[in-house]
């Protein structure tokens, strides 16, 4: 009687392109099959190593073969954390102290005093005119702190 070994499983992680990081894809804890592995992307050459980095976005198939020629194959993807941006608008920043600044972007836009107290968030943020003269800073973040 021939026993077949166990189908080929793993646990995987991807990480996603946020610059100046590229990204990656990670395979672990691999079992079943036939020890040792190989691992291959998108029809190129098998390695050793179970982890995939320096990937742009996009899809990816990846395959783990066991020491039979027995495979497994996974899709992924990696995404495009694009870098958040803010741009900033002032009227009247000079007249009387009443100048209105207000800030919009991609992600969350986050405006802190000099001493980092959060004074407003928002995908659309503006600072009411009694704020009074001074430096103030302003942070754009998305999803994944890219």
């Amino acid at each position: 009687m021939l026993l077949s070994p166990d189908p080929i499983t793993y646990n995987s992680s991807v990480d996603d392109l946020c610059l100046p990081s590229l990204g990656s894809i990670n395979l672990v804890n691999i079992t079943g099959g036939e020890a040792a592995y190989v691992f291959g992307i998108n029809g190129g050459a098998f390695q050793m190593d179970s982890s995939f980095t320096d990937l742009l976005p996009g899809s990816y198939e990846v395959v783990v073969m066991d020491a039979n020629n027995c495979s497994d194959t996974g899709s992924f993807v990696v995404q495009d954390l694009t870098p958040a941006q803010a741009v900033i608008t002032a009227s009247n920043p000079y007249c009387d102290g009443l100048g209105v600044v207000s800030a919009a972007g991609t992600g969350t836009i986050a405006w802190f005093d000099q001493d980092y107290n959060l004074l407003n968030s928002g995908s659309t943020i503006s600072l009411p005119n009694s704020i009074g003269d001074g430096d103030y800073i302003i942070a754009a973040n998305v999803v994944g702190g890219c």
